[in-house]
């Protein structure tokens, strides 16, 4: 199996490329802090098993866990329309509340009605669920509450890690598909040479290689990922 360089990104302001615990010191001083008057929070979110993926967003204080939710599933996230939700300090926060079928039997609230205001404080820890089958689990950090320029969105991605590199397992080449092996449980990465001896094998399923946490799980291609920079 290919190695894994270890993660850097890049600040969506300047284009400057840092380490993972750099950049944060960084985003403190290339993100306008204190001029402006909208509040903002800004979040780390990492995949919460794999801490390789990770960004930084800026939110409005009077966007809703939705908004986050849509963002997350956009970048990251969004294969076959999944539920989700979040937990924070032991709430459960969801998509949609329909007592008639609970299938944790748990209370929750409605995403779309929850500001992120009422709830966050710097500091706070909290979870992010996708799909309650194959899940993929994020883990969000509030670093910072401040004023800053207005933006038209309610979320600007100020930070990511890049895009990491893999080679191709027969010719070397840089790779761009993972190939999964269902019977073995296994999977290998070929370049877009390569896979054409996989296409037609229905031993295997084919997933792109993606800048996410959840890369290879179900359906996920990453379609929806607009954010990563050339």
């Amino acid at each position: 199996m290919a190695r894994r360089t270890t993660t850097r990104g890049r600040c969506y302001n300047c284009k400057k490329e840092f380490g993972k615990t750099a950049i944060k010191r960084h985003l403190m001083k290339c993100n306008n802090l204190g001029e402006g008057s909208t509040n903002y929070f800004m979040l780390k979110i990492d995949g919460y098993y794999n801490k390789d993926y990770w960004i930084y967003v800026q939110i409005k204080e009077t966007a809703t866990l939705k908004d986050l939710d849509s963002f997350l599933r956009d970048i990251w996230l969004e294969c076959c329309y999944h539920l989700s939700a979040f937990e924070i300090n032991n709430q459960y926060y969801e998509d949609r509340v329909d007592d008639s079928f609970d299938l944790f039997r748990r209370d929750t609230e409605v995403m779309e009605a929850t500001k992120l205001k009422d709830i966050l404080n710097v500091g706070l820890v909290f979870k992010h669920e996708y799909d309650f089958g194959s899940t993929t689990r994020l883990k969000l950090t509030v670093v910072e509450k401040y004023k800053s320029l207005h933006t038209d969105n309610n979320i600007t991605l100020l930070a990511r890690n890049n895009m990491t590199q893999y080679k191709c397992e027969d010719c070397g080449e840089k790779a761009t598909y993972m190939v999964l092996d269902y019977g073995y449980g296994s999977y290998s990465l070929f370049c877009d040479k390569c896979i054409k001896d996989y296409e037609d094998d229905e031993d295997f399923y084919i997933h792109p290689i993606t800048n996410s946490p959840r890369m290879g799980v179900c359906g996920y291609c990453g379609e929806n990922d607009i954010y990563q920079l050339d």
